[in-house]
Formats: structure tokens, sequence, C-alpha cells
């Protein structure tokens, strides 16, 4: 092999691990950004959320009608939807004190939005079937696999509820498996998360069941 072939290896070589060094960086400062900006939007939404529990009223949950496990691109919500005149773009906020997490949910979902904060891919708190993704940042869902049964989820509603439950299991779910994703809701589990792993290609999936 002359010294030609060698230079070729050497320099695509080299332009990998700049690539990937390029890419790590990116990746860095996108989880930084939405790690400020949820932390933003937080302290201002936990200002619009009453001390005292309030009366909330029911509304259509999504039904995952067309949805397609991500990347992330969770499915469709109704256009309808509103939770709150003040916080319309939000269902609440999810602490997972495990894993050291405190983040606003989004309402409704959109690649943009699933980059800023979690959002909600399908159900709800009222029918036992709430699915909530993220992406796998650190300041996001990333830790999820370190989840062990028995540790609390808690979710607040724009209404001043807390919904506490108990991680119940955790599984994989492959990226085409949207039925898997969806079964046993309001029956085997109350509440889902979900994020992609690192090659995006399955879903590291933890489901809860609701304290009584």
């Amino acid at each position: 092999m002359n010294k030609q072939i060698w230079r070729v290896f050497i320099l695509t070589g080299m332009l990998m691990i700049l690539s990937a060094a390029g890419i790590c960086v990116w990746n860095a400062g996108e989880d930084r950004r939405a790690g400020e900006y949820a932390g933003q939007m937080l302290a201002d939404l936990k200002k619009t959320i009453p001390e005292e529990p309030q009366v909330s009223l029911p509304y259509e949950p999504l039904t995952g009608k067309d949805a397609v496990l991500p990347e992330i691109i969770p499915a469709k919500a109704s256009e309808s939807e509103n939770l709150s005149a003040e916080q319309p773009d939000y269902c609440g906020y999810i602490s997972i004190p495990a894993i050291g997490i405190e983040l606003p949910v989004r309402q409704n979902w959109s690649e943009a939005e699933l980059k800023l904060s979690p959002c909600r891919y399908s159900g709800s708190l009222d029918t036992n079937d709430l699915i909530i993704a993220a992406h796998n940042y650190r300041s996001q869902f990333g830790k999820l696999r370190s989840l062990s049964p028995g540790d609390l989820i808690e979710m607040t509603d724009l209404y001043g509820g807390k919904h506490r439950f108990t991680v119940s299991e955790i599984e994989i779910v492959e990226g085409d498996h949207i039925e898997q994703m969806m079964q046993g809701g309001g029956e085997q589990w109350s509440l889902t998360l979900f994020t992609c792993t690192l090659n995006g290609q399955s879903r590291v999936t933890v489901r809860a069941e609701r304290d009584l």
C-alpha cells in the first residue's frame, strides 16, 4: 500500500473524527438550550398554577391515530384541546426525583416543541393512559433508563392537582411498534414516559401505575 493511499485513509479518519466531534458539540448545545428554556418555562408555569387544587375540566384525550414512534414524532393532537386560557400550551409539569428532573409538559406536540420540553404523546390523566415523549437530552429524558421499579413520578396539572405514580417496569419498544407503546393504557399502566435510544431506532419506555 503506497503512501498516497495511507494519506487518504488518514485524512478520511480525521474528517470522521471532526464530524463526530461537531455532532457532539451541536447536541450538547441543543441539550443546554433545551434545559435553559424548560427552566424558564417551568418558573413561569408555576406562577399560574394555584396553590390549592381546583376542579379541572375533562378534555378530549389524544387517540394515537396516525401516530408514529419518533426520533421523536408523536401522535397528532386535536386543535380544539385547551386546558387553560393562561397557559394553553401546557398540561402541567412532571417531577422525577430519582433522576433529578422537573420539567413542563407541552399539551400538544411538534418536532420543534420536542426540542424545548417533553410533550403529551397521547391519552390523559383523566383516562389513566397518559403518554409523554421527550428527547434523550440529559436535561430531559436522557436518564430514564436508570429508573427502577418503585421510583416516584409526580405530575402536577394546571389546576394544582398532584398525581402520583410509581414506576412498575421499563421496556424497550421498537420504533415502528405503535400498538405496543399504546396497549395496556388505563388497565396495565396509568402513565408512560418514553424517549429515543442513542441510535434512534428504539424507545426507552417507562410504565407507571397511579398511587391510589
